[in-house]
């Protein structure tokens, strides 16, 4: 699909996104293969770094939802290149706002906990010493906002909330 196509709101063939704890472990497994692939073959470090250089121009401003919905589906096409049909989940946040370090997604069998060692690199899950080659070549980190913990989100309701004033 074309950049065109994604501004003036023109899908031919629309995408369901799963939340991710709602995937089988095969179809999970699926995807973090697929990712895989993409951090070897290069893709992920031009995505990646496609995001960090512009995320000052992206983030807070009005370009956000415009450059994240063509982002994602550059996204999910590599993927798709990598394994026709792979499904791209989504985090359904809300489930977590009051206790994110409970979630399902800081656990070896998703996304991994939070970096360890000096450097702060993923050490389980399936991105478990990932090297990336974003400027130059370094382990992939992950620093929670509480040292081993992570603050409560907004709950859904006070952004609710702020909608309706």
């Amino acid at each position: 699909m074309g950049i065109a196509a994604l501004v003036s709101g023109q899908c031919n063939n629309p995408t369901s996104r799963p939340e991710i704890r709602s995937m089988s472990p095969q179809d999970r497994a699926r995807f973090f293969s697929a990712l895989e692939k993409i951090r070897q073959n290069g893709e992920l470090d031009r995505l990646s770094k496609l995001h960090v250089d512009n995320a000052d121009t992206i983030h807070g401003h009005p370009v956000f939802l415009a450059f994240h919905r063509v982002f994602m589906n550059d996204f999910a096409s590599a993927l798709n290149r990598a394994d026709p049909g792979v499904s791209v989940p989504y985090w359904d946040w809300s489930l977590d706002a009051t206790n994110p370090i409970s979630s399902d997604l800081f656990t070896n069998s998703y996304m991994g906990g939070n970096g360890g060692g000096d450097k702060g690199c993923v050490q389980g899950g399936p991105f478990a010493n990932w090297q990336m080659n974003i400027d130059s070549p370094h382990c992939l980190t992950r620093k929670f906002n509480q040292g081993d913990s992570i603050a409560p989100f907004w709950p859904p309701e006070a952004l609710l909330s702020m909608q309706q004033t």
